[in-house]
């Protein structure tokens, strides 16, 4: 039942029906396109899926659909369910509670991307715009010419999701009734943009080989996705690990699959994947494992060592994330990752563990604290996505809100940033126009979409990649023309 956990419509407990659950699942989950597609009994799947087949209602349990109750019985039960009263009769009334959060839709289709010193976001068609440095064909358009303006990645559509770091980006394109496939484009040291060659690209390649992906997470010097099968596949420099490849492979131009934990576990499909100095993911059974880069307890397995020992050892293969359970997305920059994961306690919150160089301290302190455990975030209850920059970290909250900490002024942004000092050592909140339902951290710049369609974006500004004309350190949100 955890896919129904995870949703919040049924409590560890269970003492919320199955038809209840399902009931709940099919009128909220069936609206997402993600859910209660045509599935088949047996075959691998994600924890955030419904299924059907032609009689029965599945559900993804260990990593594979299996049937939970017939069509016919949910159809009775979604009626049954819509004829009872709001309050049972003979029922004592409920006691008044705190006011619910309001949801927070995305503009359709939209997502942003934020590279060291360029941004980029999805926008109508699935079209994807780019602003910022172009030195190495980062922004897509065919040159090498930096624009403060969003720029048209050349021939681009049906863009789905996104992801940048250093200097290029990927999307994953899915045309209507079509596999979907990788694309990218920048600078290709090592191969990081999976088309066989090192060669920079100023306008979009086809990546890994036309191999179907569903999600995709760049780095500075590698990449991984999610293919199909639930399997993560990193390409590019395999330094430190980073590709779980033996260590006689210094890089690989062609994607190498990762061996999921635990070793020889069949069952397991990744469910979110990230690229930083290191490579993290998540499974579905709600583990957290990474590999790679190690300084600053980067992989966050708990090694408690001097940072100068040279002898601090980088993991070749995947290792669990210290204290991580229930995980569900990750993100990773630099020498950080932070997790959403479901908390038991406060029962069913979702909340946020970081580690690494922005990891928590005993006293919750961040900035320049460094950690090889993953501590759970102080005030980051109903976390849905968690950005991390270089040297910094956002978190997008429930009802839109955002809030950034870490070290230095660049990427954070805040009226009392002046008053705070050089670090935020805890979360605090952006002042941006409307709520939030997206946020991207570069290097030392961060970008928001907000529910009105508009790209709010501040920190630095060196390459345009605010979007604005103005130069330097830019303190708060400033909107960015020409997006849509």
């Amino acid at each position: 039942m955890r896919v129904l956990r995870r949703r919040g419509l049924v409590g560890r407990s269970g003492r919320r029906s199955v038809v209840v659950g399902v009931v709940a699942a099919i009128t909220v989950m069936c609206s997402v396109m993600t859910a209660c597609r045509p599935a088949v009994v047996g075959r691998r799947c994600a924890t955030t899926e419904l299924g059907r087949d032609a009689t029965h209602v599945l559900v993804c349990r260990g990593g594979r659909w299996q049937r939970l109750m017939t069509l016919q019985a949910a159809a009775e039960a979604l009626a049954s369910a819509s004829t009872q009263p709001a309050t049972p009769p003979n029922s004592v009334p409920p006691t008044p509670g705190p006011s619910p959060q309001p949801a927070v839709v995305a503009p359709r289709g939209s997502q942003l991307a934020a590279g060291a010193d360029f941004t980029c976001a999805i926008v109508a068609n699935g079209r994807v715009r780019c602003w910022g440095s172009n030195d190495r064909g980062q922004l897509g358009d065919g040159t090498n010419v930096s624009r403060h303006t969003p720029a048209d990645v050349s021939g681009l559509t049906n863009a789905v999701a996104l992801s940048a770091e250093g200097d290029h980006a990927c999307a994953i394109v899915q045309p209507p009734s079509a596999a979907p496939s990788l694309w990218c484009w920048g600078g290709n040291w090592d191969g990081v943009l999976g088309d066989g060659s090192t060669t920079d690209r100023r306008t979009p390649v086809l990546s890994l080989g036309g191999l179907a992906v569903t999600k995709v997470s760049v780095g500075l010097n590698h990449s991984c996705a999610i293919d199909s099968e639930g399997i993560v596949q990193c390409w590019g420099s395999n330094g430190s690990g980073r590709l779980a490849a033996p260590v006689s492979v210094s890089r690989s131009l062609a994607p190498v699959p990762v061996i999921g934990p635990p070793p020889g576990a069949t069952l397991l499909v990744a469910t979110s994947v990230a690229a930083g100095q290191q490579s993290c993911a998540t499974y579905s059974d709600g583990s957290g494992w990474c590999w790679g880069f190690n300084v600053y307890g980067a992989v966050a397995d708990n090694s408690e060592r001097n940072l100068y020992d040279s002898s601090y050892p980088n993991r070749r293969s995947p290792v669990p994330v210290w204290g991580l359970r229930d995980a569900d997305g990750i993100d990773a920059n630099g020498n950080a990752a932070c997790a959403r994961f479901l908390a038991s306690s406060p029962a069913e919150q979702v909340l946020l563990k970081c580690w690494g160089s922005l990891g928590v301290g005993d006293r919750g302190r961040l900035g320049e604290q460094y950690t090889s455990k993953a501590f759970t975030l102080r005030d980051t209850r109903g976390v849905q996505k968690a950005a991390v920059g270089g040297g910094f970290a956002c978190g997008l909250l429930v009802g839109g809100r955002l809030e950034c900490w870490g070290n230095g002024p660049k990427g954070l942004a805040g009226a009392d940033l002046a008053a705070a000092g050089p670090n935020w050592d805890s979360p605090r909140p952006v002042p941006t126009a409307a709520a939030v339902v997206d946020v991207a951290a570069g290097s030392d710049h961060a970008c928001a979409l907000l529910v009105t369609g508009v790209v709010q974006c501040w920190g630095d500004n060196d390459s345009g990649q605010l979007g604005v004309t103005a130069s330097g350190l830019v303190r708060t949100p400033v909107a960015v023309a020409g997006v849509a």
